[in-house]
């Protein structure tokens, strides 16, 4: 394992989910592409220390406050290339409230990528249901997925971001 500065992590070495998310803003920002991207890259802009499981994989991942974790990741995926992800998950069969991973959310994320550049298209699946919003410059493919909890009285829904893949 190979690990990386750690600016920016808590004394227990663990980092929230706006930080988590502020990473991986910051390796859109400084790589132009996922290829050049290195574990002490992915590390730094993560602030914390990340783990080598092959040549092209490698990662961080861990628990966060309000029964979710999370974990990001760089591997080559056979036909595409290098791709990096970054997912929210609830632990076990939870259903908890995205409060906790929902900073920023999935409208500040968004628009910080259009500020950058990045040219939006939202992609819609079975029956025109919102599957994720595509962002394109070149060199880089953004997908970010939304995280929508429906909010107990109208205009109450908080969406946040779900997950986020990097080509």
């Amino acid at each position: 394992m190979r690990s990386s500065a750690t600016h920016g992590a808590t004394p227990s070495g663990r980092i929230t989910a706006t930080q988590a998310l502020d990473g991986v803003m910051a390796l859109i920002r400084s790589h132009r592409s996922v290829a050049e991207l290195t574990p002490e890259s992915m590390g730094q802009a993560l602030g914390v220390p990340v783990t080598r499981v092959s040549a092209d994989h490698f990662g961080y991942a861990q628990q966060l406050p309000g029964d979710w974790s999370f974990s990001v990741q760089r591997q080559l995926v056979p036909s595409i290339g290098p791709r990096v992800d970054l997912a929210f998950s609830p632990i076990d069969e939870a259903e908890p409230s995205p409060q906790a991973i929902c900073s920023p959310d999935f409208a500040h994320f968004t628009a910080a990528l259009e500020q950058w550049g990045f040219t939006r298209q939202t992609s819609r699946g079975e029956h025109g249901r919102w599957t994720f919003d595509a962002f394109d410059r070149p060199g880089q493919h953004v997908e970010v997925y939304p995280l929508v909890h429906v909010g107990d009285t109208r205009g109450t829904d908080l969406t946040c971001v779900g997950r986020v893949s990097i080509r």
